[in-house]
């Protein structure tokens, strides 16, 4: 994905934060040590660890993957944290939606003292399952009216069509499939389209026999597959362009990742997904084609020098998350890659009616507030909408 074209143009990705949404980090690891924020950095809502674990490694080969030093990582420059929304073989949908709450707005290691102007830049999400469940979705819309980009693995159930996994498969996340080291579409990858007949993945990137960081030791490695080791080659890739380009949002990122794609290299299968040409790009196997962050980027662009944020106590846990790991298809994984919920599609609570709250509580906010962590969601959103936040307990706070 020429990432070491960006490095030599001085851009490691410094000055952003990248979270981890996944089975935990080990932050002690060669490649992780030093530039794991240690204050607001971690929450565990399983086990309450008041420092990162990882008794899984799913989560340790992402983070390597995405800012891992010594070569191993996309954005090294870049400073991580973590929520550990996984388990050993599961991702608990309790504990996936305590970390979003925990991302959006990071808290002391009680879970008290949010501080929000500390939450991520960017998330990578390696988990997911089934298609077309919204279950995640207001967890979605809260990140991206933060400004924070979501990544998603796109599944891997493939080589059939329609096989994209949720929350990979929203209109408002950026979906990853994954190729190996000769662009050709890895056979697990999911393919589109989506439930309502959209195209997914969004991009591709490797994820087929991928070397990283795990959990076993300090400089212990471990080479396994999955759209879980692809999604973290673009979350990288996305700190690397936000590093370059401070005040780009969402719709500017995907517009350079999508525009900026290899496409000559790839292998079309025939399949036409969808309907959809595989000899046209989007499709529904590569999306529009397998990244590349030097043309994305720019290879002269350097970072503007940031200070790093250090912060005091790591984050509290809250509560536990059930999903698979779908195991990943090729010999030498022995891991799950891209955990998904187990009971299926999760049931929501429905929303009770918004009122409008007394001023005094909105603490100055005018439009959505919630007071679990303190945050107003910027203007735009609707009474009807900042209902749907109840995991927030939202108020309306607007006119």
């Amino acid at each position: 994905i020429s990432a070491p074209t960006v490095w030599a143009g001085g851009n490691r990705g410094e000055g952003v934060v990248v979270g981890i949404l996944d089975t935990g980090a080990i932050h002690t690891h060669d490649d992780l040590k030093t530039n794991w924020r240690s204050t607001y950095g971690w929450f565990d809502p399983t086990d309450k660890s008041p420092t990162p674990i990882d008794t899984n490694g799913h989560g340790t080969h992402v983070a390597g993957s995405s800012v891992g030093q010594n070569g191993i990582g996309v954005a090294p420059g870049a400073t991580w944290i973590a929520c550990r929304g996984c388990t050993t073989s599961s991702c608990p949908e309790a504990a996936l939606t305590a970390c979003a709450q925990f991302l959006l707005c990071p808290t002391d290691v009680t879970g008290k003292n949010p501080k929000c102007e500390l939450a991520p830049d960017v998330i990578n999400n390696s988990w997911g399952g089934g298609s077309g469940s919204n279950w995640y979705q207001a967890n979605v819309d809260a990140w991206r009216a933060a400004g924070i980009i979501p990544v998603f693995a796109n599944g891997n159930a493939g080589p059939n069509c329609g096989t994209a996994n949720s929350p990979g498969d929203y209109k408002n996340v950026i979906g990853v499939g994954a190729v190996g080291v000769d662009d050709k579409l890895a056979s697990f990858s999911s393919r589109g389209p989506t439930k309502d007949g959209r195209v997914k993945p969004d991009v591709s990137a490797p994820g087929n026999q991928v070397r990283s960081a795990w959990r076993t030791g300090n400089n212990a490695y471990k080479t396994i597959s999955g759209t879980s080791m692809a999604s973290p080659h673009v979350t990288g890739a996305v700190a690397l362009y936000l590093s370059a380009n401070k005040a780009a949002t969402y719709d500017d990122v995907y517009k350079a990742f999508t525009t900026t794609v290899d496409t000559k290299t790839l292998t079309p299968d025939n399949k036409n997904c969808g309907g959809v040409k595989d000899a046209t790009y989007p499709n529904n196997n590569y999306g529009f084609g397998r990244i590349n962050i030097a043309r994305a980027v720019g290879a002269n662009v350097s970072p503007t020098p940031t200070t790093p944020v250090t912060t005091n106590a790591p984050p509290t846990p809250t509560t536990p998350v059930t999903t698979n790991a779908p195991t990943t298809p090729t010999t030498p994984v022995t891991t799950k890659a891209t955990p998904a919920p187990t009971n299926g599609v999760p049931t929501t609570t429905q929303a009770p009616p918004v009122t409008t709250s007394a001023a005094g509580s909105c603490n100055g906010c005018k439009s959505c507030y919630s007071t679990s962590i303190g945050y107003c969601f910027p203007a735009g959103y609707s009474k009807a909408q900042c209902a749907t936040f109840v995991d927030y307990k939202t108020i309306w706070c607007g006119v």
